[in-house]
């Protein structure tokens, strides 16, 4: 890793070189040359706000079950096949970002732009394994791209004795399509919400609300999956025991308004929806 800097720019660099050797049992040895590296600079017009530009490549070797798979998945509820002959993935990525700091104010903005040579990824065939009934995925490559955005702003409403109260605004996009057109299987929808929390040297106080709108977009022979209103709060509270020791007591409200949530990223998504409404609290000793 190399970083330089000058005035209000800066910039940095680093290299990687890694070599995978992969062994199945009954055949031949499979070796992966997976170099990766990365750029940055950097511009800080003032002490308060940044902008950067940022290249990264990329390589992943397919995973053993991507490549020998063919079976029964339990954790996936699927019947999946590898392909053998899959290749290592080679990715390159070019990020913009923003980014304003203030005693009031914080906010970050990174857009990106993601190209994936030889993606990897398990796509639906429409079949059923005739033994165990479940659906048929088979390892898949093709060329894809991603681009997407990530935005967030927390400002402090109040600054008190008592503590500080902030409101934070966030919120994702990304999209994935195949170079032989489609879209790439099991994306995030867009996502937006916002928190509002107290915070107190001795413990917080947060209540954070998110929307996920609807995935119409799920990939070949994939199942939309609907949108959803999600509300979680939870707070902490910091004794200190003397010595080093601590007391932490805890509690968490979570999808308090007892949605239906699917994800579209979970292959379990039409069988399994997450949790619904639930609480928990508890404690935890440092010593």
């Amino acid at each position: 890793m190399e970083r330089w800097e000058k005035g209000p720019f800066a910039a940095g660099g680093a290299l990687r070189l890694e070599w995978q050797r992969l062994q199945a049992q009954g055949r031949a040895p499979r070796r992966d040359f997976l170099p990766s590296g990365a750029l940055e600079a950097v511009w800080r017009p003032d002490d308060n706000q940044s902008l950067s530009l940022a290249y990264t490549a990329t390589a992943r070797a397919p995973s053993p079950e991507e490549r020998y798979a063919f079976g029964v998945h339990a954790a996936t509820q699927r019947f999946e096949i590898g392909a053998p002959g899959l290749k290592p993935e080679r990715s390159h990525q070019l990020e913009l970002g923003y980014r304003f700091r203030s005693a009031r104010l914080e906010a970050d903005l990174t857009l990106f732009h993601h190209w994936v040579r030889d993606y990897v990824f398990f796509r639906a065939t429409g079949g059923s394994d005739p033994e165990s009934g479940l659906p048929v995925f088979a390892a898949a490559q093709e060329d894809a791209v991603f681009r997407g955005l990530e935005a967030s702003v927390r400002l402090n409403l109040l600054a008190l004795d008592q503590g500080d109260l902030d409101l934070t605004l966030f919120g994702d996009r990304v999209r994935g399509r195949l170079s032989q057109g489609g879209d790439v299987p099991r994306m995030p929808p867009l996502r937006y919400g916002m928190e509002l929390g107290l915070y107190r040297a001795d413990g917080s106080l947060a209540l954070r609300l998110t929307r996920a709108e609807a995935q119409d977009h799920p990939g070949r022979l994939e199942v939309p999956t609907p949108a959803y209103l999600r509300l979680d709060v939870g707070g902490e509270y910091r004794l200190a025991l003397g010595e080093g020791r601590g007391l932490t007591l805890f509690a968490r409200g979570t999808n308090l308004l007892d949605q239906t949530i699917r994800s579209a990223t979970s292959p379990l998504r039409t069988i399994a929806p997450e949790a619904g409404r639930g609480a928990e609290a508890g404690f935890r000793l440092e010593f």
